[in-house]
């Protein structure tokens, strides 16, 4: 879902796991993450919506404050590559 861009749905699937396994570390960081993630695409939507108001040295200086400010937000975190829990059919239903 997240490379979907489908950012809410993936939040509210970790805020399940964690409901889950409550003990387990990941599904706070990646909620953390997610959430950063999708403010992230909220801005860039907001950039591609005003960039015909930008002209010129304007748009480049804009792109570029936009640019260094992502690679620092990047650098803070890393994710995890994998989840290594596996959803039972026991735990799913605590889910309904």
């Amino acid at each position: 879902m997240r490379g979907q861009k489908e950012f809410e749905l993936a939040i509210k699937d970790l805020e399940d796991a964690h409901k889950l396994l409550p003990t387990e570390a990941d599904p706070p960081k990646l909620i953390a993450a997610y959430k950063e993630d999708y403010e992230l695409e909220k801005r860039i939507s907001k950039i591609m919506e005003n960039s015909q108001t930008l002209k010129g040295k304007e748009f480049i200086d804009f792109l570029l404050n936009f640019q260094q400010k992502e690679v620092e937000s990047s650098v803070k975190r890393k994710m995890p590559k994998f989840c290594q829990n596996d959803l039972t059919a026991e735990n799913a239903t605590k889910l309904r």
